[in-house]
């Protein structure tokens, strides 16, 4: 049997126990209080308590913390771009492109117009 990586650890003892208990019960009564006591005093308002209370924990953070993290641009650094010789001349128009003419021959009819000539 291969021995553990990890350090060997202390047992469990009767105040940690205690301590471990008191923070679960000090948390779970901190947030559910206010739906704890809309239900005890039967507040007309029990379901929106009880939604707010499930948006704070949940809705709430969640959308805050996507405003705040999409908000911002990125500051990853950006490599700057590297073009070699051969990149640069694929990316050049080739030299044997036709050049359009000055001007239409007769028989092309120009689909754009002025704003003052006429129909």
């Amino acid at each position: 049997m291969t021995p553990s990586p990890y350090p060997p650890t202390s047992p469990v003892t009767a105040t940690d126990w205690a301590l471990l208990v008191f923070m679960f019960t000090l948390a779970f009564l901190s947030y559910w209080l206010p739906t704890i006591l809309a239900l005890w005093r039967h507040n007309s308002r029990m379901g929106l308590v009880i939604f707010v209370n499930l948006g704070a924990f949940m809705i709430f953070p969640w959308v805050g913390a996507m405003t705040v993290v999409l908000g911002e641009h990125s500051r990853r650094p950006q490599p700057p771009p590297v073009w070699t010789p051969e990149q640069a001349a694929t990316w050049a128009p080739p030299p044997e492109l036709p050049q359009p003419p000055a001007e239409l021959p007769p028989n092309v009819t120009q689909l754009r117009r002025g704003r003052g000539t006429p129909c």
